[in-house]
């Protein structure tokens, strides 16, 4: 992120990123090598990844609206898993507890290669991931998935609810990954940019490759996906501060 903050805006050098480098890291970090909001242009949103909130089979809720009542009832005893702290999957269910006063208490593991087999050993009670990382456990009855983390329900499993259908309407926290590039590049150059990436990510080979890694196609304008930016900076600013959650 640094190198293209700083690289010629000319549009032969463009980042991808996530919602972490973009909206996450500056409220996690007291200092960082780039400023995302000052030396990064938007160009397009290429796609976002919604994370699916998921339970062991022990717990014993059979959607999302049980597990609320289930962790109002029984504050602290429940867990859930993260991939590290500062992570849209600790953040994710960070803004959660908020929105719905509960106390879940967290377990943050070094990636979601720990965290989904403790998740499929018992170990934690819940936690949010890509569906890739749980297609294969959903089959099998490994977990039970009850809810998507987005403001609409995913074409990946049109039959889960967002979680903003319970009456938060701002729950919104899917990764988000997109195309950026150094601050002064040339609007007619992101113009392009952005047109030919929007007619990219709709193409058939993509859309497949999109669907294998959990990721649900966008290709926005670089304005829709420099608003989307500012949103998601300020959602997390609040979820941040709520969770207390600081790297250095």
């Amino acid at each position: 992120t640094e190198q293209v903050a700083k690289a010629a805006p000319d549009g032969y050098t463009l980042l991808v990123a996530d919602v972490g480098q973009l909206a996450i890291n500056p409220h996690l970090y007291s200092k960082l090598p780039y400023d995302p909001v000052k030396d990064l242009v938007a160009v397009s949103l290429a796609g976002t990844a919604p994370l699916f909130l998921v339970v062991h089979p022990s717990v014993p809720a059979a959607n999302f609206t049980e597990l609320i009542a289930l962790a109002r009832a029984k504050p602290g005893a429940l867990t859930y898993g993260s991939s590290g702290t500062g992570s849209i999957h600790h953040l994710s269910m960070e803004a959660l507890k908020s929105a719905f006063g509960l106390d879940i208490v967290h377990v943050p593991y070094k990636g979601t290669g720990q965290s989904v087999p403790a998740l499929l050993g018992g170990q934690v009670s819940m936690l949010f991931s890509a569906g890739p990382s749980l297609a294969a456990h959903l089959k099998t009855g490994g977990v039970r998935v009850l809810a998507v983390n987005t403001a609409k329900r995913s074409a990946q499993a049109p039959d889960v609810p967002a979680i903003a259908e319970f009456g938060v309407a701002d729950y919104d926290y899917p990764a988000e990954i997109g195309v950026l590039a150094p601050a002064g590049t040339p609007v007619a150059i992101v113009s392009k940019l952005s047109a030919e990436i929007a007619r990219a990510v709709k193409h058939t080979e993509t859309a497949q490759r999109f669907a294998q890694l959990g990721i649900d196609p966008v290709g926005s304008t670089a304005e829709a996906y420099a608003a989307q930016n500012r949103l998601a900076y300020e959602r997390y600013a609040r979820v941040v501060r709520i969770a207390g959650a600081k790297l250095d």
